[in-house]
């Protein structure tokens, strides 16, 4: 297997983590928070609610971009 470079590495890891984002972005809220949920770490509420914050930011951003 080659080595890869670590523009290579950045750059995959650049599209797996838009493709985590955009399934977040589109996604009901809550089913988001409870697929993040992992014990011990922020609630399903609290998640549900970063996820509908980020969702509204991305809105946000959508609706500048367009104008």
């Amino acid at each position: 297997m080659a080595t890869r470079t670590q523009a290579e590495c950045l750059a995959a890891a650049g599209v797996i983590l838009s493709r985590a984002l955009r399934k977040v972005l589109v996604s009901d809220p809550r089913e988001a928070a409870e697929r993040a949920f992992t014990p011990g770490g922020p609630s399903v509420d609290e998640l549900e609610e970063k996820v509908r914050m980020m969702q509204a930011r991305a809105r946000s951003l959508g609706e500048q971009a367009a104008a």
